[in-house]
């Protein structure tokens, strides 16, 4: 994602501002300092961390022509009012819960493969992860299947890693979030529960778990998931599919989704 901000901005001859999130700063440290060594000039780019309240003051700074923020709604409508008090251009990316569609003449495991994958990239910390599962009927039992064996093939441990599939979230809060989604799929969840609710260690560990026959008005297949899961619902009808309108406002974002419908 840092490197989707800042590469346009200064291919396009600009300077940047990023403020990562405060959970997370030391990857955008580490790039400040690969910078530095690749002889780019002081100021070019520059990296400003802390909590909430620093980003509302560089987002709201007169100084900044431009804003690109990626995070949740609430967030960005405060930004989008910053910007147009300022005038600056705004380009915000607020989430949802992108959808694979596995039809009944699907190469199953290719879709579990693809599946896996879009869930669980990047140790399941991506906003772009295809988290939701429309699958039709008559193929659900073989998919899951699938999807269960390519899960208990993930490598858990250490996030730093090379040979690491998950890893510990990162924080506490972000644990807690993940939990607490996860618990309210458990009980209103009509199928089974693929994968550990818990898993030991000193760290925060979630294993990667998904839900099946989820109904469209639980939690966890309206809201953007954290990381770490995915539900999956079943659908009877191959020609017509639900808009999957999330309680963020979004369905299907383009370039995301991991399936196909006819």
């Amino acid at each position: 994602m840092l490197a989707w901000k800042i590469a346009p901005a200064l291919a396009c001859g600009n300077t940047v501002v990023l403020k990562p999130a405060e959970t997370t700063p030391l990857t955008a440290l580490a790039f400040a300092e690969i910078c530095a060594d690749a002889g780019l000039p002081p100021g070019v780019v520059n990296i400003v961390t802390g909590d909430g309240l620093a980003g509302q003051l560089v987002a709201g700074h007169p100084g900044i022509d431009k804003v690109a923020f990626t995070g949740s709604p609430e967030v960005g409508r405060e930004i989008a009012k910053s910007a147009a008090l300022w005038g600056e251009r705004l380009t915000l990316e607020l989430g949802g819960t992108s959808a694979n569609i596995v039809c009944a003449d699907a190469d199953i495991e290719a879709a579990a493969q693809g599946i896996v994958e879009g869930v669980f990239v990047r140790q399941g910390h991506a906003c772009c992860a295809s988290s939701r599962v429309f699958v039709q009927e008559a193929v659900l039992d073989d998919l899951v299947t699938a999807v269960r064996r390519r899960m208990s093939a993930l490598r858990s441990g250490d996030p730093l890693d090379e040979g690491t599939d998950i890893g510990a979230v990162n924080s506490a809060g972000q644990l807690d979030k993940i939990t607490e989604l996860a618990r309210s799929g458990e009980g209103r969840g009509r199928g089974a529960l693929v994968g550990a609710l818990h898993a030991a260690g000193p760290r925060f560990w979630f294993p990667p778990t998904m839900f099946t026959t989820v109904s469209e008005d639980n939690r966890i297949a309206r809201r953007s998931s954290p990381g770490r899961y995915s539900p999956c619902r079943r659908s009877l009808r191959r020609r017509k599919w639900s808009s999957g309108r999330t309680a963020r406002g979004t369905g299907c974002r383009p370039g995301c989704g991991r399936g196909r419908a006819r």
